[in-house]
C-alpha cells in the first residue's frame, strides 16, 4: 500500500534550572507525513538559551507503528552520554555548566511495514538541570 501515515508529534520539554523550572516558550515542530518503510527524524529545539549541567530524556511512542533507530544529543563538549533503547531513556552531563540553545536532541524512527494507517504520537520529554543533583 502506498497510503501515507501521518506522524503527529507531541514534544514536551521540561526544563529545570536551579530551584525554579524554566519552560521553553516556543517549540518548532511540524506535523510530518511519511510512508511505511520510511525514516522520520524528530528534533527538540529550545526557543532561548539556558545554562545547564545535565539532562535526561524519555521517549514514548507506539512500537506497533514505529521503531526507534537512532538518538542524538546535539550539544558540544558532553562529558557523559547514554541512551537505553530498551527503556527509551537517556541522559547527558557536562563537566561544567554550559549555555545551550537551538536543537538539543533528535530521535529517528522507522515506520514499520505493518504500521496501522492513521495518526500516531511521539512524545519526547526532556529535563535539563543546572546542578549535579
Amino acid at each position: 500500500m502506498n497510503k501515507k501515515i501521518i506522524v503527529l508529534l507531541v514534544v514536551t520539554l521540561l526544563l529545570n534550572c536551579l530551584v525554579f523550572p524554566v519552560y521553553a516558550t516556543d517549540i518548532n515542530i511540524d506535523n510530518i507525513s511519511a510512508k511505511r518503510g520510511q525514516e522520520v527524524t524528530v528534533y527538540a529545539k529550545l526557543s532561548e538559551a539556558i545554562t545547564v549541567k545535565s539532562g535526561a530524556v524519555s521517549i514514548v511512542y507506539d512500537n506497533a507503528s514505529l521503531k526507534l533507530i537512532k538518538t542524538e544529543w546535539h550539544l558540544k563538549e558532553i562529558t557523559l552520554q547514554n541512551f537505553d533503547y530498551d527503556k527509551n531513556l537517556g541522559a547527558f552531563a557536562f563537566s561544567e555548566s554550559q549555555a545551550i540553545d537551538d536543537t538539543v536532541f533528535s530521535a529517528t524512527f522507522l515506520i514499520l511495514d505493518n504500521a496501522p494507517l492513521g495518526d500516531t504520537d511521539i512524545e519526547i520529554n526532556i529535563k535539563l538541570k543546572n546542578s549535579a543533583n
